[in-house]
């Protein structure tokens, strides 16, 4: 889930920048994906202490599926002073980390062998750290919760799979 949040304003934030994330949201919502990201990140250059700027140029980054991007610029906004963007963010890079693990998994885990199945426990495992941050600034935030509860019940249930499936080809 993609939330942009509108940078401020402020006296602290240059009117230049401002015009700039105005641009950037704008593309976003036209599915200008690439051009939002490029339009974020000027404006970043311009404010670069802004988190939110940082934010919402991860959003549009993992929007044009450059998720390495979209990593390293929500781990820079990550360390906000702002609650409710660090909240965000850590919601979102769990986000990111368990839909690298699905996509590590592809479209049969179960078969997944060796270095597959640690890669993506790793990958899952990344996800419930970065959902409990997200709780432990929000206690409330309902989806962290829910995806918290979904990934611990899924690596229950795949790694059970797993040993199962392991079982029956050693018998075999």
């Amino acid at each position: 889930a993609i939330l942009l949040l509108p940078a401020s304003s402020g006296a602290d934030t240059p009117d230049a920048a401002v015009t700039k994330v105005r641009d950037g949201i704008q593309q976003f919502r036209n599915s200008e994906f690439s051009q939002a990201e490029k339009s974020f990140a000027e404006a970043s250059k311009i404010a670069p202490e802004n988190a939110t700027i940082l934010f919402d140029e991860a959003c549009a980054a993992l929007a044009a599926k450059d998720n390495d991007q979209a990593r390293e610029l929500f781990r820079k906004a990550a360390l906000a002073k702002t609650s409710t963007v660090s909240e965000q963010v850590h919601y979102n890079l769990g986000c990111l980390e368990a839909d690298a693990a699905r996509e590590k998994l592809g479209d049969d885990p179960v078969s997944a062998t060796g270095d597959v199945r640690e890669e993506s426990v790793q990958l899952m495992l990344a996800a419930v750290r970065h959902y409990r941050d997200t709780l432990a600034l929000n206690a409330q935030h309902r989806d962290a919760r829910h995806n918290l509860e979904l990934i611990r019940l899924y690596i229950k249930h795949i790694q059970s799979q797993w040993t199962q499936r392991d079982k029956q080809k050693n018998r075999e």
